[in-house]
């Protein structure tokens, strides 16, 4: 449970018992299974205390507090059990309309397949009646016995339900109003503050709205109709008619009284576009407000996908969220903690739900207006101090140090897309954003900004970017890796080459388990053999730390003198991964410019791979029992540090074995970069049968289980982390002449002048 929670009536707080340790959670262990088995809980657990919270206007007026339910958290802690134990059978029962408190969903699902029907709607000129339901007061009306016969409809063990409606009985609250405190019994709706709560009320609904037989109502969508979508009690209907909107809506009012549901008649509205026909909406009589614009789960949302008043709402979201830390960040003298401390709290509430927005550039640039204003009030400039100093906009920026909100944009767009794309249980944001209308055509003419074109335009920049890239690169020789003469071939000889090429890639066998046993013992050969941190050397070695005496830690010359010795210790380790390399199946075959690219933007994350059993609190220890302290580190790296731990304990917790972590550099290795490659088919070949030997290796240690997946995932932790440690490397680049660093690691890093990527200077490695 979350700590310095609020206490129930019995003054317990989660503090307290996670302060009792072993011995006090046996006990109650005990006195949970006991609890469990006679399906009854005591009286003291029934009762609650209300607590009024004073929101705004007349603190004289009743309605304007905001009543708050304290549960006594030993029956928090009992529910929370509960819980755990139904919590997969409930989500199993839910459809894939239902997105509330529910795991691996959000309200981006629903935003982004609202958006995206409205989207599709327009460009296809196809009717659309959105209808937003709002019930009055949800949570606090839905009966008791409604619940408990949906728990039974949808296959909770009996115990539990009887325990449940145990829990449900003979249940009050006291409010301390004046000077006594009132008793108020509690006849029905869920228990506030209770965090099986929510799944109870996703179980009554339902199991109410299972009886609507909606099976050819709403949007068609590839063959299924989309009828409604759901986030807890917040419900939109989906219909291609106001006719049918009503029929819906009429239908779903009279499911919803059968488990004490009221809509809410003056919240309740609905939407259509230009294409649909009809007028109004009535509900029992009264005639349902139409808009033209409606905020759904805190996203504004209209018929034309227009930004504009969503921008608004932003820029109102971004300034409510500086005004409580404006105080602290003009106390801050840490330009990198009141930058994290920005980009932490204003800027999602900036960019909240972007990654569905049909972004353009006019939206993009109303963003970064409003992100600038922040920015010169986080500085404490205004328009004309900034011109009296002659800053330009770039020159904040270098000083704020905040993140710029259209890179945030971009990510988060990106990585909402590989969520969607990467999910198989057929949910309503993967159909609606590959849905095509096959009845009708697409009439002529441009259509509007699609959510989905910003891909296709960044698609475009890297092609054309891998176009000018191609001639600009030259073969060069990295370390000992053999090069190999270009031949001179006639254009037959290479169009013949090419189609052996595309007739071998198409028709590659996948090796048999005894090749693959073959590369695992290979690779496993080479790591051990070239000083990598096994668990066998890693018992056996003798530390010694390094002996570095620095004074004023925070001086330029001292980092630099900590620069020269880190640098020191770590080429050996170049060394080392260039052999590794060369003993992979397939590397040394590889084109030598491919060699050295590969190398050259992998080995930090090799070098931290094979040496992640080394990291601890006390410092990084090498694979030849060099020490490098903690307090020397942090000079060097500062707050880089703790995420290189960080990364090392996700790596503990999976237990992996010499081999697995031998192949996985391997992989590590062979993982292509946004470069030119001339043998990149080759590297894909070879870095297939890497991940194949892996994943059979991991079968046989850990049957039916995710580390695979979970090993796979820390490519682009590792990336990221990558990118990191080369940003840091500008302080060497700034001072090139102030100090001395072995050639091998300059030539890895780009930190010569006359070093550009793929063209770096001709290096030899001693024997």
């Amino acid at each position: 449970m979350k700590p310095s929670t609020a206490p129930g009536p019995d003054r317990i707080s989660a503090d307290l018992l996670r302060a009792g340790g072993h011995h006090l959670h046996v006990i109650l262990a005990e006195h949970m299974s006991s609890y469990l088995r006679k399906e009854r809980i005591p009286n003291q657990w029934r009762t609650s205390r209300t607590v009024l919270i004073h929101k705004k206007g007349d603190r004289e007026d009743l309605r304007n507090y905001r009543p708050i339910c304290l549960l006594s958290v030993l029956y928090k802690l009992f529910t929370k059990i509960i819980l755990t134990r139904i919590s997969r059978t409930l989500d199993e029962a839910q459809p894939q309309e239902q997105a509330g408190f529910r795991q691996g969903f959000s309200c981006m699902d629903n935003i982004q397949t609202v958006s995206r029907v409205i989207e599709v709607c327009r460009e296809y000129r196809l009717p659309l009646v959105l209808t937003f339901v709002d019930y009055e007061k949800a949570f606090d009306s839905v009966e008791t016995n409604a619940i408990l016969s949906a728990l039974v409809d949808q296959g909770v063990d009996a115990s539990y339900v009887r325990t449940l409606a145990d829990c449900y009985r003979q249940c009050s609250t006291t409010v301390q109003l004046f000077q006594r405190p009132i008793t108020i019994p509690i006849a029905k709706g869920v228990r506030q503050g209770d965090t099986i709560s929510p799944k109870l009320f996703t179980a009554a609904l339902q199991w109410a709205m299972k009886s609507l037989n909606w099976d050819e109502r709403g949007i068609r969508v590839d063959g299924r109709f989309l009828s409604n979508l759901r986030f807890a009690d917040d419900i939109v209907l989906f219909s291609r008619s106001t006719e049918e909107a009503q029929a819906m809506l009429n239908e779903l009012n009279e499911v919803g009284k059968k488990i004490g549901l009221r809509m809410n008649r003056t919240k309740t509205k609905f939407m259509k576009n230009a294409f649909c026909d009809g007028e109004r909406i009535e509900l029992e009589g009264t005639q349902i407000a139409e808009t033209m614009s409606y905020v759904y789960l805190g996203r504004s949302l209209n018929m034309e996908n227009d930004l504009k008043e969503e921008l608004g709402r932003r820029r109102r979201a971004a300034w409510a969220a500086f005004g409580p830390l404006r105080e602290a960040t003009d106390q801050l003298t840490d330009h990198e903690l009141r930058a994290h401390l920005f980009d932490s709290t204003v800027l999602p509430a900036l960019c909240y739900a972007a990654e569905t927005w049909s972004d353009t550039a006019a939206t993009l640039k109303s963003l970064r207006t409003v992100h600038r204003a922040l920015e010169r009030c986080l500085l404490r400039y205004n328009r004309r101090t900034q011109l009296q100093a002659g800053l330009r906009s770039s020159d904040l920026r270098r000083i704020s140090r905040l993140h710029d909100p259209a890179e945030y944009v971009s990510k988060a767009k990106h990585r909402w897309a590989g969520h969607i794309m990467r999910r198989e249980d057929d949910r309503w944001t993967r159909r609606t954003l590959e849905w095509i209308p096959r009845e009708t055509k697409r009439p002529r003419g441009r259509p509007p900004t699609r959510w989905a074109d910003v891909f296709a335009a960044r698609m475009d920049q890297l092609n054309a970017q891998l176009e000018t890239s191609q001639n600009s690169r030259r073969p060069v020789r990295f370390g000992r890796v053999p090069k190999r003469p270009p031949k001179e071939i006639s254009d037959a000889d290479t169009s013949d080459s090419e189609e052996k090429q595309e007739v071998s890639s198409t028709t590659s066998p996948e090796p048999s388990k005894v090749e693959i046993n073959q590369l695992i013992e290979m690779v496993y050969e080479a790591h051990e053999q070239f000083s990598a941190m096994t668990v066998k050397r890693r018992r056996i070695l003798s530390e010694h730390p390094i002996d570095f005496i620095l004074t004023e830690t925070a001086s330029l010359s001292n980092q630099l003198h900590a620069w020269e010795i880190y640098t020191e210790h770590v080429t050996p380790d170049i060394h080392k991964t260039v052999e590794f390399a060369k003993r992979v199946p397939g590397f040394p075959l590889l084109h030598s410019s491919d060699q050295q690219a590969l190398i050259k933007s992998s080995f930090f994350r090799i070098f931290l791979m094979r040496t992640y059993r080394g990291i601890s609190s006390r410092g990084l220890l090498l694979a030849d029992g060099t020490l490098l302290p903690s307090s020397f580190l942090t000079i060097i790296f500062g707050q880089f540090l703790n995420e290189m731990r960080a990364f090392a304990h996700s790596l503990e917790g999976l237990n992996l074995s010499d081999k697995v972590v031998a192949i996985f550099v391997a992989i590590l290795l062979t993982t292509t970069e946004n470069f030119y490659y001339h043998s990149k088919t080759e590297v894909d070949r070879i870095q297939d049968r890497l991940v194949a030997a892996l994943k059979m290796k991991l079968n046989e240690e850990f049957p039916e289980s995710v580390v695979f997946d979970l090993l796979m995932s820390k490519i682009s932790y590792l990336r990221e982390l990558g990118t990191h440690h080369d940003k840091i490397h500008d302080i060497l680049r700034y001072n090139l002449n102030s100090v001395k660093i072995p050639a091998l690691y300059s030539e890895i890093y780009y930190l010569e002048q006359s070093c550009e990527p793929h063209s770096g200077r001709i290096s030899e490695l001693g024997s």
